[in-house]
């Protein structure tokens, strides 16, 4: 995500946001599904929005146990890719603009 969208981002997949006006307009419009952090990442920046990244201090987990583990974790990250992939290959900023 650094690379596509020249920002220094490091965690793309919180899923914590601050939005303006802007952003929440384009996001109401349509908002991805798939995998909705980095996809979300995409659109804003080519809707040159500017991302930032406010550090967030993680708990360990104290119950149940994480959807992605072992070769789970492979596929996830196969999947993000691709979404990266085609969201920035999308000539439209999100995907009911191209329909």
């Amino acid at each position: 995500m650094s690379l596509l969208t020249a920002q220094r981002l490091t965690d793309t997949t919180s899923g914590f946001q601050v939005l303006n006006r802007k952003a929440i307009e384009l996001f109401a419009a349509d908002y991805p599904h798939d995998y909705p952090e980095v996809e979300a990442a995409v659109m804003a920046h080519k809707n040159r929005l500017r991302l930032a990244e406010e550090p967030v201090r993680m708990r360990e987990r104290t119950g149940g146990r994480s959807s992605i583990r072992g070769l789970l974790t492979v596929y996830y990250m196969a999947k993000v890719m691709l979404a990266i992939v085609i969201g920035s290959l999308r000539r439209r900023a999100t995907p009911l603009e191209d329909a």
